[in-house]
């Protein structure tokens, strides 16, 4: 005998309208973090053009030595970068951890539903996922402290031929720091911890 058709109630309806909401707030907020990186790049690229300009002044008479020019704009666009930076990986993948909670709780309570995510959580695809994701960042961070600190280390060894390696040894000390603090930031806001407790319900249905 054919088996008996599940009939669709309203619960039903609502349960599957909520789960394409689901889905919907995760391709809003990937597209919001597409963006945030578009805008990083943007302004990591502005910066370094508005640091040539700067060093092609060098026989301009200006107020300020280009070689600490150029120390002040990559240290504003470091904080600039930084602030996209925390709203990209704090932020937004909290919202994103949110939405995949609130799909993972729809496919436990209906089990008719697409796994998805649960399929996601058993392949571990999230754990590790924002420490990889601020790779990105530190790489521009990374260039624009090298920048700075070698900027004023030039300058020190041509107006004064000394205390420029105290300079190097920061700047290298300093990229250590951020470093260990973006490490340490990523691991203790991670968002995806909480997920680790629908591993293996997928595995049992």
């Amino acid at each position: 005998m054919p088996k008996k058709k599940r009939e669709v109630s309203e619960s039903d309806l609502l349960s599957y309208a909520k789960y394409l909401q689901v889905g919907v707030l995760l391709q809003y907020s990937n597209q919001i973090q597409l963006r945030y990186k578009q805008l990083t790049f943007t302004w990591f690229l502005a910066t370094f053009i508005g640091v040539g300009y700067s060093l092609s002044t060098l026989e301009v008479n200006l107020p300020f030595h280009p070689f600490l020019i150029a120390p002040v704009l990559c240290i504003a666009s470091l904080c600039v970068i930084g602030i996209i930076w925390y709203l990209d990986i704090i932020v937004q993948e909290k919202t994103i951890a949110t939405a995949v909670h609130q799909g993972l709780s729809l496919e436990e309570k209906n089990s008719w539903l697409p796994q998805a995510y649960h399929n996601v959580v058993q392949m571990q695809y999230l754990y590790g996922y924002v420490s990889m994701k601020s790779v990105f960042y530190l790489g521009c961070a990374t260039i624009l402290i090298l920048t700075s600190g070698f900027s004023i280390a030039a300058y020190l060894y041509l107006q004064h031929s000394k205390f420029w390696w105290i300079c190097v040894s920061a700047t290298i000390f300093g990229i250590l720091i951020l470093f260990l603090l973006s490490s340490w930031m990523t691991r203790r806001s991670d968002p995806y911890k909480v997920l680790s407790k629908f591993k293996g319900k997928n595995a049992s249905r």
